[in-house]
């Protein structure tokens, strides 16, 4: 358990088939969003954000300022990670899949949709143009070609995206007993469901952006984009993740119609919860702290050893890592009597449990993700408390 870098979901802007640039204008202005961020950046080394169109520059900007937000991005201790389209649920049979905006022959296209078909560097640069104009030029170029270097194109075609997130998708929910009986209870079925075959031939469906479950192909787009967050991690340097609750029984259950011999699947998934951290939260959404501050608490010497302690936490151990945590705000003067929050782990391990099988049959190792498992992936999972795979009534 040695990532010092998460794969942050809730940093990651989806946006639907309005105005882009108004979406990353709301996600901007919402001090939660800013809150998120700098008691993250707390925890991990590096923050690597998901992203369409480079949207969320500005925001990080606003929050660092632009001096520390360029220290960060010399420093890697933010990247990105760019994905393809909008992932979305198609009528007609399709399913999960993934849309993006196509130029029309005689259509001129808006800056922001420029942004979101553009190659990485023209993106940024766009973003910036837009976002942050009284930087002078020079500098938007110079910082530009910074944040390109930071960036990760996740790599995938349709026939990897089909077979591991869409099909992969599917198999989830059909053997897991608790999210088949979610969507026959969204659907009012008694018997079955076909996942195909959730919307009109004519209708797509994007997942909203507010986390909840209303219906199925919510249930159905949830799951993918939980698999999508475990592609992301298994390429940008086994990266942990904050992801949905309920996310690891989902990987439980990969490894359990694996058909690999399993010592004891129990002890794959170990949950670890720390729940007496002050929650400075509070504090940056009033606006009653100082975001230099906070950086320079990351990067004083209390900060880099609480991040080393957190990659070699075990739950034995969680509450003298509450004790550190405590510790690393006093040493700089911050308010250690606030409010108290909850910050769950599910932290997994293929160690003494998978036994690979020589000659295994191609069934046994066909999933990704299982075949990154026995190759040494064990990433630790950070369950975000806003994403559940639950319905919300």
């Amino acid at each position: 358990m040695t990532a010092k870098n998460i794969i942050d979901s809730r940093l990651f802007i989806r946006h639907d088939l309005t105005p882009a640039y108004l979406k990353n204008q709301d996600f901007l202005k919402n001090s939660h969003n800013k809150a998120h961020f700098l008691s993250q950046i707390l925890l991990y080394d590096k923050i690597i954000i998901p992203t369409l169109d480079f949207g969320i520059i500005p925001s990080l900007i606003s929050w660092l300022g632009l001096r520390n937000f360029r220290k960060a991005i010399e420093e890697s201790s933010i990247g990105f990670i760019r994905r393809k389209g909008h992932l979305a649920y198609l009528g007609g049979g399709l399913g999960i899949n993934t849309i993006a905006i196509e130029r029309g022959s005689a259509k001129k296209w808006e800056w922001w949709q420029e942004a979101l078909s553009q190659e990485s560097l023209s993106a940024i640069k766009l973003q910036l143009g837009y976002f942050c104009s009284d930087i002078p030029s020079k500098k938007r170029k110079s910082l530009a070609k910074a944040i390109t270097k930071t960036n990760t194109h996740l790599p995938y075609d349709n026939d990897f995206f089909i077979k591991n997130i869409a099909e992969e998708s599917y198999r989830d929910i059909v053997n897991s007993e608790l999210l088949s009986q979610i969507a026959l209870e969204l659907t009012q079925e008694k018997k079955s469901i076909n996942l195909l075959k959730l919307i009109k031939g004519n209708e797509t469906k994007l997942l909203n952006s507010n986390y909840e479950i209303r219906d199925v192909t919510d249930l159905v787009l949830r799951v993918a984009e939980v698999n999508m967050e475990l592609l992301m991690a298994s390429q940008v340097d086994n990266a942990d993740l904050l992801t949905a609750q309920g996310s690891e029984n989902l990987l439980q259950k990969k490894i359990a119609r694996s058909e690999i011999k399993t010592s004891s699947l129990e002890n794959f998934i170990n949950l670890l919860e720390l729940s007496n951290i002050p929650d400075i939260r509070h504090q940056i959404i009033q606006g009653t702290i100082d975001t230099t501050k906070i950086w320079k608490l990351r990067q004083s010497r209390y900060g880099k050893n609480f991040r080393k302690w957190l990659r070699e936490v075990n739950p034995s151990n969680a509450r003298d890592l509450e004790k550190a945590y405590v510790e690393m705000l006093s040493k700089e003067n911050f308010d250690t009597t606030l409010p108290t929050r909850v910050i769950r782990f599910a932290i997994t391990t293929t160690s003494g449990i998978l036994n690979p099988v020589l000659g295994a049959t191609t069934s046994i190792l066909d999933s990704f993700f299982v075949d990154k498992w026995l190759k040494g992936f064990s990433p630790k999972l950070f369950l975000d408390e806003l994403q559940e795979l639950k319905i919300k009534k």
